[in-house]
């Protein structure tokens, strides 16, 4: 018969990691009690734990906005793909913004946009907010849900893509190969 394994090494004993764990759990509670209830025995010896209140609700704000004002400060030593994503990223949100400013600035009536749809039927939207899914569910409910994606000005469109201004549009359902081709 052979031996247990954890005869030869007993740190291999059955439970002897969970009791480890457990008696060190206990050792560090006590000597943080201990740290806690003598402060003036931890200055002469180097840093102690003090028993501080817990943060107000303004407090835990500030710590809030502090860490929104620094992006991407928890993430170090990011490798040069992560870097490289996040710099075209915040290219890409400040030219949107400077758009969508444009439009603001434009007034509510430059947000009209004209769509013509490849029927020759015309649907007019909102720039930005408009999607080829909204034309299609306003010409028919059943024609929006059998669209697979759209085409508009030539290119492939995402249907919940918004319009960025007047174009024409194609729904492609799911007999187009392009619409195969993209479902696949």
């Amino acid at each position: 018969m052979a031996a247990e394994p954890w005869r030869r090494r007993p740190w291999l004993r059955p439970g002897a990691q969970e009791e480890d764990i457990r008696w060190l759990w206990a050792e560090v509670h006590r000597l943080k009690d201990e740290q806690l209830n003598a402060p003036d025995r931890c200055q002469a010896e180097g840093p102690c734990l003090t028993r501080e209140p817990p943060p107000s609700q303004s407090q835990e704000k500030d710590i809030k906005k502090e860490k929104e004002s620094e992006p991407y400060s928890e993430l170090k030593n990011q490798p040069d793909f992560v870097k490289e994503r996040l710099k075209l990223f915040e290219i890409l949100k400040k030219e949107h913004q400077l758009l969508l400013a444009i439009y603001d600035k434009k007034g509510d009536t430059s947000n009209v946009i004209t769509v013509r749809v490849a029927d020759g039927k015309t649907v007019e939207g909102e720039a930005w907010k408009t999607t080829p899914y909204d034309v299609a569910a306003e010409i028919s409910q059943e024609l929006a849900e059998d669209t697979v994606v759209a085409k508009v000005n030539g290119e492939l469109w995402d249907l919940d893509r918004p319009l960025e201004g007047d174009s024409t549009l194609e729904l492609l359902l799911f007999d187009n190969e392009e619409a195969q081709a993209v479902s696949t």
